[in-house]
């Protein structure tokens, strides 16, 4: 069993600009996105992006099981 308290949190967008915690592996494609660490920042990309849009559902490497997703222009 994990301890989710070294998750990073996800949270995708929702109607009205709310934002609504899910699980990673629960993103869509078509998801937009925002990811904290367990600390609760903001994790940015390289150009300052907070938010993110996924062109793919998640996806694990198939050895380590570590998620994946592909978004657009980033790979988180």
């Amino acid at each position: 069993m994990s301890d989710d308290s070294d998750v990073r949190k996800t949270e995708i967008l929702q109607e009205y600009n709310n934002w609504l915690e899910i699980k990673f592996e629960n993103l869509k494609k078509g998801d937009v996105f925002r990811l904290h660490e367990k600390t609760g920042e903001l994790i940015y990309d390289k150009l300052g992006n907070s938010q993110f849009t996924a062109i793919s559902d998640v996806y694990t490497d198939g050895q380590s099981g570590i998620y994946g997703i592909s978004t657009d222009g980033t790979f988180i």
